[in-house]
């Protein structure tokens, strides 16, 4: 599968998928189930994952500025390594998510301290 910068992949079904060094910049996963995928060192800057589910999803050291993952469902995801300079949390389930060493992790919006995630 080929995707390109701006893709629209809203309310799709993805389970599983190596997006790995792709450059996803504003594209829209917006609804969609992506569970299990793989971003890693992917540019996913500008995107929207709203109301997306990415369970289990690997988004190591990605470029992740201001991307929306407004209540997006991202239980055991792995954020280790990636820059999420402005990207929004609102609403989103971070349980269980690494952040280890996650940069601008101070800029980031919408942040819940109560919910279980490693930093």
């Amino acid at each position: 599968m080929i995707f390109r910068e701006e893709s629209i992949l809203e309310e799709s079904e993805f389970k599983d998928v190596n997006f790995t060094n792709s450059n996803l910049e504003f594209s829209k996963f917006d609804y969609s189930t992506l569970d299990k995928s793989t971003f890693t060192k992917s540019n996913i800057s500008r995107s929207s994952f709203l109301r997306a589910s990415v369970q289990v999803g690997d988004f190591k050291n990605t470029k992740s500025k201001w991307t929306s993952f407004i209540m997006t469902d991202l239980t055991d995801a792995d954020f280790s390594y990636a820059d999420i300079f402005k990207a929004d949390f609102r609403g989103a389930n971070l349980r269980n998510s690494i952040l280890t060493n996650a940069k601008n992790l101070t800029s980031a919006i919408g942040f819940d301290k109560s919910y279980n995630f490693q930093e």
